[in-house]
């Protein structure tokens, strides 16, 4: 548990970026090798056996990624297609027989590559841990939502750019501990099913229950606020969505013999939590505060180029099927593709639709990989569905909304590539997995 905590705490100051040239990934990422390779030395068969599913993804993913940098013939590598304006210009000056990789840009690859060592240390450590470690992986998350939501009012409060924790950021905007308004707004929303699950607890004493549980619903109310002034329509959205699962697995998903169940004060704790946000939100329309709701309502230049840059990616994924342009390769590729009516002082570093550029630059096989991942998260939410009422059923719900808002998130965003959410990414998919071991009882904690 100490190699998980330790690591996501690092991440809060360290893994809040998707760019590759951010300062900290020299700590970040040694230290999650070291982390990878004790959690891999320490994994035993039977933990394989359990979680074959998610670590033969982790798997596939990372070979994905590998065999496009493995240096192919000058006669294989030329026959790939798009391939045609490099081959021109090694015949240009001379480099006609160098061997080169699938990966247009083999130095953005690599960088993918590497970028692996933070889910795939917290996924083979992860595996391992009881459900009484989880319970303290959540509230360390959880005291990452309090950072973020701590430096993103003291950012906008104070306006100094060294209140930012990197370079690059949305300088005037709440950030947080991310460099990017949308990652630090999805990953509050993403919080919402985990302090419905702490309100739920129940295997502590009554006193101590009774005080996490105001915590957890202040908590809830203070992500909400911050949600509607953040300005961000990603964050808002998942944060509708949030919101909800919150309310259901505090004070429903516990309950026991259906709706008839459900105690009176668990109805007015569901009233009052309506309630305060609806408040919210209006008290912020009404002193014009409320950022993200205006932002939803407003369609401008930005939002219009990103269509454009949409159809412009998938316009070039059949060019450069079957295999891809390589991983992380978008921005040089972009370059190629890019129009005279695009052209600005800023460019494009992503597609801002990962769903997208995983088909550009993975090709078929990115495609195969995304079809098997949406047809899992059916299965294991249908699963999950008929888990009695209780602890599991709970944590394997909050971990599927998890996944499913960072899975709509990546539409219009890029949020996997910032380290911090991709270790919360695999999280949730361990705890899903979990949920689906544990045998079918309302036992255990809850």
């Amino acid at each position: 548990m100490i190699n998980v905590v330790g690591l996501l705490i690092l991440l809060f100051f360290t893994g809040g970026s998707s760019r590759m040239d951010v300062w900290s990934l020299v700590l970040l990422r040694p230290i999650a090798v070291l982390s990878l390779c004790y959690g891999l030395w320490a994994l035993t068969r039977a933990d394989v056996a359990r979680y074959r599913f998610l670590l033969s993804m982790a798997v596939l993913v990372t070979g994905a990624v590998a065999i496009q940098l493995v240096p192919l013939p000058p006669f294989i590598w030329q026959a790939l297609p798009g391939r045609g304006i490099i081959e021109a210009i090694d015949d240009a000056v001379g480099l006609s027989g160098v061997w080169r990789p699938i990966s247009l840009a083999p130095q953005f690859t690599w960088n993918a590559f590497y970028a692996l060592a933070v889910p795939l240390a917290i996924l083979v450590n992860a595996v391992r841990l009881d459900k009484r470690d989880q319970r303290w992986i959540m509230l360390t998350l959880i005291a990452g939502g309090v950072l973020t939501i701590v430096a993103g009012v003291a950012q906008i409060s104070g306006g100094a750019r060294s209140l930012y924790f990197y370079r690059i950021s949305n300088f005037g905007l709440p950030a947080g501990i991310f460099a990017n308004r949308n990652h630090a707004t999805l990953y509050l929303a993403a919080l919402l099913p985990l302090l419905g699950v702490v309100i739920a607890w129940r295997d502590v004493d009554a006193r101590v229950a009774r005080g996490q549980r105001y915590l957890a619903l202040a908590g809830a109310l203070t992500v909400v606020a911050f949600l509607v002034v953040a300005g961000s329509r990603a964050g808002l959205g998942a944060g509708i969505v949030g919101l909800a699962t919150f309310v259901l697995i505090a004070f429903v998903g516990h309950g026991r013999g259906g709706w008839r169940a459900i105690s009176r004060a668990q109805w007015i704790g569901v009233a009052i939590v309506l309630l305060l946000g609806v408040a919210i939100v209006l008290w912020a329309a009404l002193t014009g505060n409320a950022a993200s709701i205006s932002r939803t309502f407003d369609s401008s230049m930005e939002t219009e180029a990103r269509y454009d840059v949409w159809q412009l990616t998938l316009a070039a994924v059949p060019y450069y099927m079957p295999l891809g342009s390589g991983a992380g390769t978008f921005e040089r590729i972009f370059q190629v593709l890019e129009p005279d009516s695009l052209l600005s002082a800023n460019y494009w570093n992503h597609a801002h639709n990962d769903w997208l550029e995983s088909l550009l630059t993975f090709g078929a096989v990115g495609a195969g990989l995304m079809v098997v991942a949406v047809f899992a998260f059916v299965v294991a939410a249908t699963r999950v569905g008929r888990l009695p009422r209780g602890y599991s059923r709970s944590m394997g719900g909050a971990g599927l909304v998890i996944v499913l808002l960072l899975a709509l998130g990546s539409i219009v965003d890029y949020p996997l590539r910032a380290p911090l959410i991709s270790a919360l990414f695999v999280l949730a998919c361990v705890w899903v997995a979990k949920s689906l071991e544990t045998p079918r009882t309302s036992g255990g904690i809850a």
